[in-house]
């Protein structure tokens, strides 16, 4: 095999040598990490809190559109196609968002972008909030769905990165798992400004800012630079070495005299090797500012390898297949489960709601305990094939019979959907940003929760098609969960539980054999 054909390959790093690389440092720190080393959880829970207001703008509309006064002077009764470009325009900007945002991601770095996602998704949050009607707020929640899409590449590439590989499923799904805690926020809020004290909608759209506003804050103050993204792509070796060891002291307090020290020529040995990005050939060791054509360029090199042929089809594309599949078969009830409560007439719909959030709970107990014992590939496999069961299930139950509805059984089938469905989202999470290389790594998951984003855009319309026959809609669902459910084994590199995150990127060339 030519020297050429040898640089596609993706390469891990190597832990056969004294020298240590990032991924063997934090490892090391880990295994004598602090009881509870607070700085470092610290770092942890802020990007949480960010993925809290993700799951709160997202779900913010399936709330309005079960308001009666929203329904009445906003969308003048039109759930069918006004609820639909609603629901709909989120996730067209959530689309936008996450592709440009991934790699821009892969170019300027991971946090400054996620800052910037989410001030964009807190001003577009708060203007919704004044929207006089429905053609201008179909426009706010697109750009409000930009902010939200970009914030989902960042900040799970950035947590992935920044985790120790023994224990980067628990934390990568810990930081996953605050999609509940945005659930339960705005199901909370809901239940108190709706039914509680019967205020306008409006007031429910501010409340609901409240994780975005925090979690802004807490990232800002806490989440460092990813010391990988600095090692290779913009290789400053100097600030990589200083990030790692920050992680490794906020790890170690008391053992630290046991940690040693992480040099630089440690990240060289390691990241040195790496080819630099097309528009910083012109200097080996410096950060220059490149032009605007040059920055396009690195963008559209980014997609570009990801299409190679090393990766294409037994990597990106199954991921995109997986990705596009368990959004369909997800928010196709999520993002009008209010309104199937309302039609199946259950009572006290808020407090079901919240119910319905807090089904998420054991889901996350579950992928905490089991997701870097049994691996991501089962755990996902597993879930799917359970969520379908559910979502059947919750189909069979809401159709009754004689007329009539066991609304306990509703109930239970739709909290059981919620659980299984969340260990997939959580496994899917830590899947996808261990299957790609560092370089591209954002732009990957940015161009994989776009896929998602497709998924989710179309399956507004369906559902607002299918609102009145929730029987059809949720088996829908259930065919997409099974579909998701066979794609993972696909993939070629099947499951990296516990390995050493992939560094090296790969040619856009084809090979030569």
């Amino acid at each position: 095999m030519s020297d050429a054909c040898e640089s596609t390959r993706l390469v891990s790093e190597s832990e056969g040598t004294s020298l240590r690389s990032i991924d063997k440092f934090l490892d090391d720190a880990s295994s004598i990490a602090d009881f509870f080393p607070f700085r470092y959880n610290l770092t942890i829970l802020s990007l949480s809190v960010a993925n809290s207001s993700f799951s709160a703008s997202v779900l913010l509309m399936s709330y309005l559109l079960a308001d009666d006064d929203f329904d009445s002077n906003i969308m003048y009764h039109d759930t069918t196609w006004c609820g639909s470009f609603l629901s709909a325009s989120v996730f067209a900007g959530m689309l936008l968002g996450g592709v440009s945002a991934g790699a821009l991601c892969d170019h300027f770095g991971r946090k400054p972008i996620l800052g910037l996602a989410m001030v964009l998704n807190l001003v577009a949050g708060l203007v919704t909030a004044i929207a006089p009607d429905a053609i201008t707020l179909i426009l706010i929640r697109f750009i409000a769905g930009i902010g939200i899409g970009a914030t989902e590449p960042a900040n799970f590439t950035l947590v992935v990165e920044l985790c120790p590989p023994s224990n980067r499923g628990f934390l990568v799904t810990f930081v996953a798992s605050f999609w509940m805690v945005g659930n339960l926020h705005i199901a909370v809020v809901g239940l108190v400004v709706f039914q509680m004290f019967e205020w306008s909608w409006r007031v429910y759209v501010i409340l609901s800012t409240i994780p975005t506003f925090l979690g802004l804050w807490m990232v800002w103050a806490y989440v460092p630079e990813s010391p990988r993204f600095m090692a290779t792509v913009k290789r400053d070796y100097d600030e990589a070495a200083r990030i790692t060891n920050v992680l490794g002291k906020q790890m170690v307090t008391k053992k630290i005299h046991e940690l040693p020290p992480y040099e630089i020529e440690e990240v060289q040995h390691h990241y040195k090797q790496f080819s630099p990005s097309p528009s910083n050939l012109s200097s080996e060791t410096t950060v220059h500012r490149p032009t605007s054509r040059a920055t396009l360029s690195d963008l559209l090199h980014n997609f570009r390898l990801l299409y190679a042929p090393d990766i294409r089809s037994g990597t990106t594309l199954p991921a995109q297949a997986l990705w596009f599949s368990l959004a369909m078969g997800s928010y196709s009830i999520m993002a009008w489960i209010n309104f199937i409560f309302e039609l199946v007439k259950l009572e006290n719909v808020y407090l079901n709601l919240i119910l319905f959030a807090l089904a998420n709970l054991p889901g996350n107990i579950m992928s905490f305990l089991i997701i870097d014992k049994i691996g991501r590939l089962p755990m996902l496999v597993w879930s799917l094939c359970f969520s379908a069961i559910s979502s059947a299930s919750f189909a069979w139950f809401v159709k009754g019979t004689g007329g009539n509805v066991n609304t306990m059984a509703v109930m239970i089938s739709a909290c059981a959907f919620q659980t299984f469905e969340t260990g997939a989202w959580n496994a899917l999470d830590v899947m996808t940003g261990e299957l790609f290389p560092t370089k591209v790594r954002s732009t990957a998951v940015g161009l994989c929760t776009s896929t998602g984003r497709v998924g989710a855009l179309i399956s507004q319309f369906v559902s607002g098609a299918l609102a009145n026959e929730p029987v059809l809609l949720l088996m829908m669902s259930c065919m997409f969960l099974l579909v998701s459910a066979v794609t993972p084994f696909f993939l070629e590199s099947g499951d990296r539980t516990n390995l050493p995150l992939f560094d090296q990127a790969i040619s856009s060339q084809p090979s030569d054999d």
